[in-house]
């Protein structure tokens, strides 16, 4: 997790139920693991906790997928297992205003309105 002190506290937890002879806790970002070099072999498990208020949020699916390709057995189980998404679509200038606040204007020094571009910008 990238959360600051997570590692030890998940440390913490897994003594307090005295696990710590079969659980470890490996303090980096998976998608720096190489199965061989953080692990012993290949899990057959994958247990994740990565979802926010935004389940498509910190990296979820590119982790997973580097998870499958370097960490996982191929028929390992991941848990959560599956994902449902519910949306609504929402137009509010309030909230646009909140999320995305507005850019400065595009302009060249010579006076060059760049503003068009603004179209092609991946916050709006």
């Amino acid at each position: 997790d990238k959360a600051p002190g997570m590692a030890g506290v998940a440390r913490q937890a897994v003594a307090d139920n005295a696990l710590s002879e079969r659980v470890s806790i490996l303090d980096t970002l998976s998608t720096c693991m190489e199965a061989g070099t953080h692990l012993p072999a290949r899990a057959d498990l994958l247990v994740s906790e990565t979802f926010g208020d935004d389940p498509l949020s910190e990296s979820f699916l590119p982790s997973l997928a580097h998870a499958r390709a370097h960490l996982l057995t191929p028929t390992a189980r991941v848990v959560p297992g599956a994902l449902r998404v519910y949306f609504t679509l929402v137009d509010s200038p309030d909230l646009l205003a909140v999320n995305f606040p507005p850019d400065p204007p595009l302009k060249g020094e010579d006076g060059f309105d760049f503003s068009a571009w603004g179209a092609l910008s991946r916050t709006r």
